[in-house]
């Protein structure tokens, strides 16, 4: 695909072919930085709402304004790479992506453990899982269709005795050296 806008373009790395290759409801991803793990998801949520009609997804972090800095940046980088960004559909208040086929992506931060209630979900992506209380990730969890979930393995916590071992989910570990669009400096 054409870079636009003096934008790299996107590779298609090791780490985003495995974490494509998920399947299960539950698709834990963890590793450590520079290995792409949130790029390569937002990239196959990008490509799953430019595609898919009336799609609702929500990529969830602890604190917002921490995901404008990074996540946000990436997806709306992303979106300019593969030439779907329109400054009308994108709404810098709410945090919500429209696509022209009625799909959105709405950025949130779930540091509330009842946020989830109530909220119907395609797919649930949850940014930093360790960061996120347990019982938020179960309310957006229990009513959404296909849950991401992405974290930095610094330490034991629920996603090892609560969603791991169920049939329905899988989990892979990426590293830097499967990013092949890491520059060298990083």
């Amino acid at each position: 695909m054409p870079s636009n806008n003096n934008l790299p373009e996107f590779k298609v790395t090791t780490a985003f072919r495995r974490i494509a290759g998920l399947s299960k409801r539950y698709r834990i991803v963890r590793g450590s930085a520079g290995s792409s793990k949130t790029f390569s998801i937002l990239a196959i949520l990008i490509n799953h709402c430019s595609s898919t009609p009336n799609e609702k997804v929500m990529v969830l972090g602890k604190e917002l304004a921490k995901m404008k800095t990074n996540v946000v940046s990436d997806f709306l980088k992303l979106m300019k790479i593969f030439n779907l960004y329109d400054s009308s559909c994108w709404n810098s208040t709410t945090s919500i992506y429209h696509f022209k086929n009625d799909s959105t992506i709405q950025f949130y931060g779930c540091n509330d453990e009842f946020a989830g209630r109530g909220t119907r979900l395609s797919v649930a992506y949850f940014n930093e899982l360790n960061n996120i209380p347990f019982e938020a990730f179960r309310q957006f969890a229990s009513r959404s269709n296909i849950i991401y979930a992405d974290y930095n393995p610094d330490r034991l916590f629920y996603v090892d005795t609560e969603i791991i071992p169920r049939p329905d989910a899988e989990m892979i570990t990426v590293v830097y050296s499967e990013n092949e669009a890491l520059g060298d400096a990083e």
